[in-house]
C-alpha cells in the first residue's frame, strides 16, 4: 500500500519483483540483493565475453572485457545509469540476455536469439527494447534501408497524428500537471535538458562505433559496430520526437535514449579491435587512433569532443592526407595523448575522495578505489599485461598469473566483506517486532532521511520521500498523490525537496520545531525519528536508553485529526 507501488508502477512491466521476493522469503532481503546483483554482474560479464568473443580473437576480445568492466559506462543526464551497476536490478539480466541475444544473432542462431530476447522483456522492456531496435536493424534495416526509411517516416507521421488526436492519458499525451511534475522529477528523461557533459559522453560511443564502421573491414564486428550505432541513434531521433516535442507518455516512459546502453557497451568492447585495426591503416589511420584513445581519456567535455572531432576528420580523410602530413597528424595525436594522460592523472591524484565509499574500508582501500574509478589506471595496467603476454608468453604468462593471484589475495579478502555486511540485519529486524505490534495495518509513517527503515524495519508505507517520486512518469495517480503530500507538508518541507531532481534525494529537515508541526498537521499517522521532541513517543530505539537525545524515535501524530479531516 505505498505510494511508490498503490497507484501502479514500472513493477507490473517486470517479473523481477516475484523472482526477488521468493529469494528474499529464502534468504533475507538484503543477503538475496547481493547474491542477486553478483549474479547479474556475472552474467553481463560473460554475456559481454561472448559477444565479443563472436566478432574478434580471443585476445583482443580479453582486452575488450578488461577494458568494459574498468571503464564507468555511465549514460544519461548527470550521469543518472551505469550499465554495471553495485546494487540490484533487473536492467542487468536484461542487458545480459540482450548481449547473448545479439550473439546469437550473429551466430545465425536466431531461435535462440529471440528466446533470449524475449526473456530480457520479461525482466526489464525499456532495456530489452535495445535489443528489439537491434535484430530490427540487423535482420531488416541493413538488408533493406530503403524500406526502413518509408517505415521511419510513416512511423513520424503517426506518431505525430497520435499527438494531435489521442486524448491524454496513458495512450496519448501528457496533460500540463503530469507533464510539469514529471519534468521538475525526472529532467534526464529529456534531451533538451542534457548539458555539455552529458552529449559528450554520448558522442564518445558514437563516435567510437562510427570509426570502427569506417575502419573495420566487412566482417561480424563491423555488423555489430554498425547495429549498436543505428540504435544509438535511433533511439535518441525517437526519444527527441516523442518525448521533448510530442509529450507522448508511452514513449516517454519506454525512455528510448537509454538504448545508450547498448552503444556504450559495444564502444568498450571493439575499442581493441577498432585501434587495431586504424593502427595497420596508415599513418593518418594510428593518428585517429591515438586521438580516439585520448578521448576515451578525457572521458566527457570540451577536450574529449575535441580529440573525437580530430579523430573522426583523420579517419574520415585518411585516403586525401598526404604522407608528410600525416605524419605531422600522428606526432600532433602523441602529444595530444600525452598531455590526456598526465592531466588525468594530475586530476586524480588532486581529488582523489573516498568521503563516498563505505567507511568500513581501510583508508588505503578507499584511496585506491578512487583514483581507480574513471578506469585509467586498471585498463594502463591491464592493457600493458596483454602486450607482454602476445609478446613473451611463457614468461609473462608466468609474471602475470603471479602477480594476478598476490593481488587478487591482497584485495580479495577486504573488498568481499562488504557484500556479506547487512544494514538491516534479522536480528534488528526482530528487535522492532514491539514497534510493528504498536502499528496498524498499513498505517503510513514518515521518515524524513529514508523510507528504508519504515520499509524494511517497520513494514509499513512511508507517507513521503525523494526515492518515493521517482516513478511518477509511470503512474498519474502517483504523481498527482505525491504532488497532493507535497503541499500538505509545504509549510515545514518544500515540495521541491520531495518533488524535484536537484535535491539529491534528501529532505533538508533538523529542528525539532519543524517536525513538531508536521507531526501536529494530522497527515499521516507516525513519526519516526531520531530527534527528540517535546512530547512522549510510544516506543524508544531498542537497546537505547529513554534519555540518549540520538536514540530512534516513534511518535504518534494525531490520527484523530486526520480523520476529521477526511470527514470534512
Amino acid at each position: 500500500q505505498d505510494v511508490f507501488l498503490r497507484f501502479g508502477s514500472q513493477d507490473r512491466f517486470s517479473i523481477f519483483s516475484s523472482l526477488y521476493a521468493a529469494a528474499a522469503n529464502a534468504w533475507g532481503i538484503e543477503r538475496s540483493a547481493a547474491a542477486l546483483t553478483l549474479t547479474f554482474q556475472l552474467a553481463l560479464i560473460v554475456s559481454a565475453w561472448c559477444l565479443v568473443r563472436t566478432v574478434t580473437n580471443s585476445s583482443l576480445a580479453l582486452l575488450g572485457c578488461a577494458i568494459f568492466i574498468a571503464v564507468p559506462a555511465q549514460y544519461g543526464a548527470d550521469r543518472v545509469f551505469t550499465c554495471i551497476e553495485a546494487f540490484v536490478t533487473p536492467r542487468m539480466a536484461a542487458e545480459a540476455l540482450v548481449l547473448a541475444s545479439i550473439a546469437c544473432a550473429l551466430h545465425s542462431r536466431r531461435k535462440l536469439a529471440f528466446a533470449f530476447l524475449a526473456v530480457a522483456a520479461l525482466f526489464h522492456p525499456i532495456m530489452a527494447a535495445a535489443g528489439i531496435a537491434a535484430l530490427c536493424w540487423l535482420y531488416i534495416g541493413l538488408r533493406h534501408p530503403r524500406l526502413v526509411i518509408l517505415i521511419m517516416l510513416l512511423a513520424a507521421l503517426l506518431l505525430i497524428a497520435e499527438a494531435a488526436w489521442m486524448p491524454m492519458g496513458q495512450w496519448g499525451r501528457f496533460d500540463p500537471t503530469w507533464w510539469v511534475l514529471v519534468k521538475n522529477r525526472s529532467p534526464y528523461l529529456f534531451l533538451v535538458h542534457w548539458n555539455l557533459d552529458d552529449w559528450s559522453r554520448a558522442l564518445l560511443s558514437i563516435t567510437t562505433l562510427a570509426i570502427g564502421v569506417m575502419s573495420l573491414p566487412v566482417s561480424k564486428a563491423r555488423s555489430l559496430a554498425l547495429v549498436a550505432l543505428l540504435v544509438v541513434l535511433s533511439g535518441l531521433a525517437l526519444s527527441l520526437l516523442t518525448c521533448d516535442v510530442l509529450h507522448l507518455t508511452l514513449f516517454t516512459q519506454l525512455q528510448s535514449w537509454r538504448w545508450q546502453w547498448l552503444g556504450s557497451i559495444a564502444a568498450a568492447l571493439l575499442m581493441p579491435k577498432i585501434i587495431e585495426s586504424q593502427w595497420h591503416s596508415s599513418k593518418a589511420g594510428s593518428a585517429a587512433a591515438l586521438l580516439l584513445v585520448s578521448a576515451w581519456v578525457f572521458e566527457s567535455g570540451e577536450l574529449s569532443l575535441i580529440a573525437l572531432t580530430f579523430a573522426i576528420a583523420c579517419q574520415a580523410f585518411s585516403a586525401r592526407i598526404a604522407p608528410q602530413h600525416a605524419r605531422l597528424f600522428f606526432y600532433g595525436a602523441c602529444g595530444m595523448l600525452a598531455i590526456c594522460i598526465l592531466w588525468r592523472l594530475a586530476s586524480d591524484f588532486e581529488f582523489t575522495e573516498s568521503h563516498y565509499i563505505d567507511s568500513h574500508l581501510p583508508a588505503a582501500f578507499k584511496k585506491l578505489m578512487s583514483f581507480c574509478r574513471d578506469g585509467l589506471a586498471p585498463v594502463a595496467l591491464i592493457a600493458a599485461a596483454w602486450w607482454w603476454l602476445r609478446f613473451q608468453r611463457r614468461s609473462a604468462t608466468i609474471a602475470v598469473g603471479c602477480l594476478s593471484v598476490a593481488a587478487a589475495a591482497l584485495v580479495v579478502p577486504t573488498m568481499a566483506e562488504p557484500w556479506f555486511e547487512q544494514e538491516f540485519s534479522p536480528a534488528m529486524i526482530l528487535q522492532y517486532a514491539s514497534w510493528r505490534a504498536k502499528l496498524p495495518p498499513g498505517a503510513e509513517v514518515l521518515s524524513v532521511q529514508s523510507p528504508l527503515p519504515v520499509w524494511l524495519l517497520l513494514g509499513r508505507p512511508n507517507y513521503i520521500s525523494t526515492a518515493q517520486s521517482s516513478g511518477m512518469v509511470f503512474s498519474r495517480a502517483t504523481a498527482l498523490e505525491l504532488q497532493h503530500r507535497a503541499e500538505t507538508l509545504k509549510d515545514f518541507i518544500p515540495p521541491e525537496a520531495t518533488l524535484g531532481w536537484e535535491s539529491g534525494g534528501a529532505i533538508s529537515i533538523r529542528s525539532s520545531q519543524q517536525l513538531e508541526g508536521i507531526c501536529d498537521l494530522g497527515a499521516f499517522d507516525y513519526l519516526m525519528t531520531g530527534v527528540k521532541l517535546n512530547r512522549e513517543p510510544i516506543a524508544i530505539q531498542p537497546g537505547k536508553s529513554p534519555d540518549d537525545p540520538r536514540a530512534l524515535r516513534l511518535y504518534q501524530c494525531r490520527p484523530q485529526a486526520r480523520a476529521a479531516a477526511a470527514a470534512t
